[in-house]
């Protein structure tokens, strides 16, 4: 008896350690997935977060404290949010970026921390408090060699290198005679092949490592298995895309779209505006001490100015890609500077109001000197530049209009009056321009290529055996509203030149901008803890 009662004590002991630990192991396992719950709710706080105030920064360019606490917290089911706030934690610094697809450039950059604490509700409780430090990135656009806002194609025919960082916000099509010495990224993907084609027509173009060497070759994409590891142990992240992590970059001018930038203002004198703060301090029209619209100057205010005889012009020529006449407003830039009418804050807008019959453009002349801080000259109007410019004493410079055509010294208009102007009358020469430029171009679909990075500056002569030097930065952020002639090759539009062309390393200094730079925005994600 004494040893079936002893048995029967111990089992009892057996079976009561076993509840005990079945009953820990039970409320571990709820702990922790009340924690799990709790971290993905606060985690997900952090990321609504950082999209409310992303959206918040793609409409306004400096937000105010109140306009950012105004995010608040989402709803998610079964958690409540004891804490949650966005708010500015430090002020606006010049700084260099170091990590990242867009490290090396220089930014304005502001501080934000993310702060998102939650609790479950009910019998199932527990609360995990996360923060989350994020920059907002304020980007000079002409830090990029190349910048597009929408798909990128590189396939010129003879061998092109360029030097300057290519970023684009959709994708990138890479290949032909393509030589890239700098980083690439695409908040799109990246391809080989062209997009004009329906058969895979595919290239492998050279990209140099970080150790300045072509070692490896785009001989696969975005479309190859493992792609995103693959680019980073060839290039060790000077190839990134959407797979790497890669985000658009925006222009925060509170609109759907970077035309903005050149459209034309609602009136004269900004004070009878009814367009936004925003919008203002976006568009190029606003910005600019000189405005010269139809023919007529006036200073920032709306008041009229007397320009020197000969500073403004008109002429007609006809443009083979187009298959047109274009009535030009011609501006004479060298005249401009030396009359000391060039604008005061190095900001010149030119407008011609289309009257649905003629077709108008603006042309500028004698434009090798311009004035020493600086000149950027911005149009919705089909910009047409002649001979060499900003060659003598180069400054920061910049060309804005909704196409862009380039015309070498050597051009006459004697020689392009109709469409039977004869393409060998249209012979160019050595031509060199030192500026960044920012147009428009066409849309690329099966059988019909828009010309690439390669055309985006246009040209009408033929330029075989010549050389067109081009140093800059290289923006598409629109489709061609006005110039919107497809691209074709050969007589009578014209022949390619020899390109040299280059991104101008002066940019990499702010203090070498051209005047009125815009900037491209986006939020990096840094620092996070759990509390």
């Amino acid at each position: 008896m004494p040893v079936a009662l002893g048995m029967v004590l111990l089992l009892s002991l057996v079976g009561m350690g076993a509840l005990v630990s079945s009953s820990r192991d039970l409320l571990t396992a709820r702990s922790q997935r009340v924690g799990k719950g709790a971290f993905y709710a606060s985690e997900g706080g952090i990321v609504y977060g950082v999209k409310e105030l992303n959206s918040l920064l793609a409409t306004t360019l400096a937000p105010s404290s109140a306009q950012v606490a105004a995010i608040t917290a989402p709803s998610v089911s079964g958690f409540s949010f004891d804490t949650y706030s966005v708010a500015a934690s430090g002020v606006s610094i010049v700084k260099t970026i170091t990590t990242g697809p867009y490290a090396g450039l220089n930014s304005i950059s502001a501080p934000y921390t993310i702060t998102s604490q939650t609790s479950g509700t009910g019998a199932d409780s527990g609360t995990v408090r996360l923060t989350q430090s994020v920059e907002d990135q304020l980007i000079p656009l002409f830090q990029f060699g190349v910048f597009y806002d929408g798909d990128l194609e590189i396939f010129p025919g003879p061998p092109m290198t360029f030097n300057g960082r290519i970023h684009s916000n959709k994708d990138i099509y890479l290949g032909g005679a393509s030589t890239v010495d700098s980083r690439i990224s695409s908040a799109g993907n990246i391809y080989r092949c062209r997009k004009d084609t329906s058969s895979s027509t595919c290239f492998s173009a050279q990209i140099k490592d970080t150790a300045g060497t072509y070692t490896h070759t785009l001989s696969y994409d975005h479309n190859t298995t493992n792609w995103a590891t693959k680019a980073y142990q060839d290039w060790s992240g000077l190839v990134q895309d959407s797979a790497h992590g890669v985000q658009k970059l925006n222009l925060p001018i509170g609109t759907s779209s970077p035309i903005d930038l050149i459209k034309r203002g609602d009136t004269i004198d900004p004070a009878d505006s009814s367009e936004s703060d925003t919008l203002k301090s976006g568009r190029m029209y606003w910005q600019a001490d000189l405005r010269i619209l139809d023919g007529v100057a006036y200073a920032k205010n709306g008041v009229t100015v007397t320009l020197q005889a000969g500073t403004v012009s008109t002429a007609t020529i006809y443009d083979y890609r187009e298959n047109k006449a274009i009535n030009l407003r011609q501006i004479d830039v060298g005249n401009l500077v030396s009359s000391g009418k060039a604008p005061a804050n190095g900001i010149l807008y030119i407008s011609e109001t289309q009257n649905g019959t003629n077709s108008k453009a603006v042309r500028l002349t004698n434009g090798a000197t311009l004035p020493t801080g600086g000149l950027t000259i911005a149009s919705n109007n089909p910009i047409y530049l002649k001979g060499n410019y900003n060659t003598v004493n180069k400054k920061g410079a910049a060309i804005m209009g909704d196409a862009i055509t380039f015309l070498s010294n050597n051009w006459n208009d004697a020689n392009a009056v109709n469409a039977g102007s004869p393409f060998s009358s249209r012979v160019a020469s050595n031509t060199t321009v030192n500026a960044a430029v920012v147009t428009g171009n066409t849309t690329t679909s099966v059988g019909s290529y828009n010309g690439g990075l390669e055309n985006l500056p246009r040209f009408l002569e033929d330029w075989s055996g010549r050389t067109f030097t081009y140093k800059g930065s290289l923006i598409d952020l629109w489709q061609s509203q006005q110039g919107t002639g497809a691209w074709q090759y050969g007589s009578p539009r014209y022949t390619a030149p020899n390109r040299v062309w280059s991104y101008d390393t002066d940019f990499n200094d702010p203090a070498n901008l051209p005047p009125g730079t815009p900037r491209v925005r986006t939020l990096a994600r840094a620092q996070w803890a759990r509390m």
